[in-house]
Parts: structure tokens; C-alpha cells; sequence
């Protein structure tokens, strides 16, 4: 199931375990979507993500639907639960080549993550293929050093027919798409603090949508 506007010209797609959703994910996705004047932003919770296969997460259900009760009002986002359609593990590249299938060419996609995923991209199943289906975008903090997401990028895809930096925070590759740098304000919450206050009874209301705690604490998880 793909929830899109009616032929979204430009799509951005936001994917990651969220286990649970939280502010954090909201304003990188504001961020993007601003950024890149984009039509509308597409959360893709991981089914069963290989990154994680040690680590218990919630069900796939409960992910799902505190997506939707985040983004409920939020007319510019909208959830995703393409990856739980699958039964093998979730992996982006095989997610883009059906939204792309899905989609059409006439919708240019751009997939967001933030610079700590990127740089570990080289584990990721045929990582090279993504920007034959979507334009990279990577979301930073202000100390990152620019010389370092270049670096990245070079040693990520360099060796595939070529590089070239063509504006500030822009990279073109080699018959391919584009990397696109954002710059965000840091966000000083995760999943992980969000699984441990609860954990330790602590309030955790600061980092996440009211609906989603009421949801948290209306069905136990993280207890």
C-alpha cells in the first residue's frame, strides 16, 4: 500500500524503523520538505530491518499505526506500509525500484536519511543502484564538518564512473542522480532515549506527538 497525493511530481521518502516515531523524525522531514520544495514527504517503516535482526523491536502493526496517528493532521506527510507487503527483509533498494514501479518516471523521489546512515551505506544491499531510482538527500548538523560529507560521498560512490561537486552541498554522479546536503538544528532526541525513559518510568511527553504516547501507554509497549 502506497498512500501518495494524486501524482505527486516530487516525492521525498523518509524510511527507518520507528520504534517509535518521534519529533526528531518530524523535523528532518520538514526540513526536506521545505528544502526541496517537495509535494508531499512518505514515511516507510521497516518491516523486518536486516540493520537490526539482534535487536527486538516493536510489532510492525504498532510501528504502523503510530505513524498514522502522528501524521494524521499533517496533510504533507503520509505513512507507508509497503515494506510490511513483504516477506523477506526490508531492504531500501528493493523499496525504490517498487515505488518507482509503483509511481511511474514522471515522479522524482528523493530519499532522506541522516548523515550517520549514509556513511554506512557501503553495508547496504547494492547501495550503488539507489540513485538510479532516487535522489540521495542527506540531513547533518551544523558541526558536521563539509569536508567530511564530501569524503563520504567520494568514497561511497567514486568509483562508480565518477563525482563531481556542481554547487554548494550538491553532488552529481556519473549517469546517476543527484546527493543533496541539508543543514538542520540539532535534535536532541532518538528512539533509543525514547525506549529507555519509558523504560525507567520516566517522561518522555518532550520527545514524541501526544498520540503517539497515548498509544505507547494504551497498549504497553516499552514497559
Amino acid at each position: 500500500m502506497v498512500m501518495v497525493k494524486s501524482a505527486p511530481k516530487r516525492l521525498g521518502i523518509l524510511g527507518g524503523t520507528f520504534d517509535p516515531v518521534h519529533l526528531g523524525h518530524l523535523a528532518v522531514a520538514r526540513v526536506a520538505l521545505d528544502a526541496l520544495a517537495l509535494d508531499q514527504l512518505l514515511f516507510i517503516p521497516s518491516s523486518k530491518p536486516p540493520h537490526k535482526v539482534e535487536r527486538t523491536v516493536a510489532p510492525f502493526a504498532d510501528r504502523l499505526a503510530m505513524l498514522k496517528r502522528a501524521l494524521a493532521d499533517r496533510p504533507e506527510f503520509a505513512v507507508s506500509a509497503l515494506e510490511g507487503e513483504r516477506q523477506d527483509l526490508s531492504y531500501s533498494i528493493d523499496t525504490l525500484k517498487e515505488l518507482r514501479a509503483r509511481l511511474g518516471e514522471d515522479t522524482a523521489l528523493f530519499f532522506v536519511m541522516g548523515l550517520d546512515a549514509f556513511v554506512e551505506m557501503a553495508t547496504w544491499k547494492n547501495f550503488r543502484d539507489i540513485p538510479r531510482f532516487a535522489d540521495i538527500v542527506v540531513v547533518n548538523r551544523p558541526q558536521a564538518r563539509q569536508q567530511s560529507m564530501a569524503a563520504a560521498v567520494h568514497h561511497l560512490f567514486g568509483v562508480q564512473g565518477g563525482v563531481s561537486q556542481v554547487g554548494p552541498g550538491l553532488w552529481q554522479l556519473a549517469g546517476s542522480g543527484h546527493i543533496h546536503q541539508l543543514v538542520m538544528a540539532e535534535v536532541a532526541v532518538s528512539s533509543t532515549a525514547v525506549r529507555q525513559g519509558l523504560a525507567q518510568g520516566e517522561d518522555v511527553s518532550a520527545m514524541l506527538p501526544p498520540q503517539v504516547l497515548t498509544y505507547i501507554k494504551d497498549h504497553g509497549l516499552y514497559l
